[in-house]
Formats: structure tokens, sequence, C-alpha cells
């Protein structure tokens, strides 16, 4: 069986479909996959970041603290 591709003007097999269409399936379940992997890096480096800024706030504080008692024992 075969039908007109009305953008290209040419006969296009039924078979062709079919493996056109396996491919792209194919190809959407792939990007589903790497979607859900980036979704999950993006999950983990926003705790990290989250950590890393808790981190600095505390470890500012840690320094400041000091310089406050010596202005404040003035």
């Amino acid at each position: 069986m075969t039908r007109t591709d009305p953008l290209r003007n040419k006969e296009i097999k039924m078979s062709d479909e079919i493996i056109s269409a396996a491919i792209v399936k194919a190809s959407i379940n792939s990007l589903t996959k790497t979607i859900e992997k980036l979704d999950k890096q993006n999950a983990k480096l926003q705790k990290t970041m989250l950590f890393l800024s808790v981190m600095t706030t505390i470890l500012a504080l840690v320094q400041i603290f000091p310089i406050l008692q010596t202005f404040l024992n003035k």
C-alpha cells in the first residue's frame, strides 16, 4: 500500500511510515529518559546548592561573631 505525501509530492510506502513511526517513538522514549535523568540531577544540584548556601552562611556568622563581640564589649 502506498499514499502520496502532500509536502513532498511523492508516494510513500506504508512500511516506510511504520519504520519512521517506530524511529520517532524510540527517539521520544530516549528523550523522555534523558529528561528524567536531568530532572534527578537538577534536584540533586538544588539540594547541594541549598547545603552550600547554608554552610556559607554559618561560616560567615562564625567569622563575624568574634568581631561583633569585640565591638560590643568596648
